[in-house]
């Protein structure tokens, strides 16, 4: 089932970019979107994140004890400032 949306829905959900190119695979399609992840019960790599044990969460927060991977955390952080013009970062500790 195809849907349409109108512009400003359109740049909500994909930031500027206000059209899909349908024939795009879903690595690519996920770029030109807000969160720049693709949920999946199954995939683990990034821009993958597995909806059951993943520690990707929408308030960009994670925790990780000592030793533990941060990879993804750090290629999605990456895919979402790749086209930032500016980062405010406040830390109050």
């Amino acid at each position: 089932m195809r849907r349409y949306y109108d512009s400003e829905t359109l740049k909500s959900i994909l930031g500027q970019k206000t059209s899909l190119e349908y024939s795009d695979d879903l690595e690519c399609l996920s770029k030109n979107t807000i969160y720049k992840i693709i949920l999946s019960e199954k995939q683990y790599n990034f821009p993958y994140v597995n909806i059951f044990e993943d520690k990707i969460e929408n308030n960009f927060t994670a925790s990780f004890i000592k030793n533990e991977d941060r990879k993804k955390a750090k290629e999605h952080l990456k895919a979402i400032f790749l086209n930032a013009n500016h980062l405010f970062i406040y830390d109050k500790f």
